[in-house]
């Protein structure tokens, strides 16, 4: 039995009831020019708007959008996402793309990520924070790597790590915030039978 047992339970509930009811969720993730959600900006947004249909999850939209940060990517970011300079040329500044996000995602969204909590959400807060001078803020927000290092014991919770232990890895390019959109999603699905 891990550790952190059943803490995430409520959590999970409450995602599955607000699905049940039809209320979409926005699985996302994003990749960053760094660690700092103050001085760093994200390069690339994704995400998958799903609903439960006929008792199975479905997709009804997404996004996959990538952001000029405004300043010379760091050498050590692109190694780890192998996003550069020359694929943002061209792409929309953080204003515009916030304007993109925000639309896409609506007013107080149910969202999904892997650990968001403690990275990607802050960098969200961040950016709603500069353009739009107000709080980003979820009506749910469901980690699924809190739900991973509940009922995992695993040497590493790495999404990678997590979803090859799951087999549900095929295909996929991790750090390529589309394909860990969709790792997130099917590590929750079985994750989330877990708590059953």
């Amino acid at each position: 039995m891990s550790k952190h047992e059943f803490k995430e339970i409520e959590n999970v509930e409450m995602a599955k009831k607000l699905l049940e009811n039809g209320t979409p969720m926005y699985v996302f993730d994003l990749e960053t020019t760094g660690l700092s959600s103050e001085t760093d900006r994200i390069l690339s947004f994704s995400s998958i708007k799903m609903r439960k249909q006929n008792g199975l999850l479905k997709e009804e939209d997404r996004l996959d959008i990538f952001i000029d940060p405004g300043f010379k990517i760091p050498d050590a970011a692109t190694a780890i996402n192998h996003i550069d300079n020359k694929r943002i040329k061209g792409c929309p500044r953080e204003k515009e793309a916030s304007r993109i996000i925000r639309s896409f995602l609506g007013e107080n969204p149910f969202i999904c990520g892997y650990n968001s909590i403690w990275f990607d959400l802050k960098f969200i807060e961040a950016m709603y924070q500069r353009s739009f001078r107000e709080q980003f803020v979820p009506s749910m927000h469901l980690d699924v790597w809190r739900m991973a290092e509940e009922k995992l014991e695993l040497p590493s919770h790495k999404l990678a790590h997590v979803c090859e232990h799951l087999c549900k890895d095929s295909g996929l390019k991790f750090h390529n915030s589309m394909d860990d959109v969709i790792a997130t999603y099917r590590s929750m699905e079985i994750l989330m039978e877990m708590y059953n």
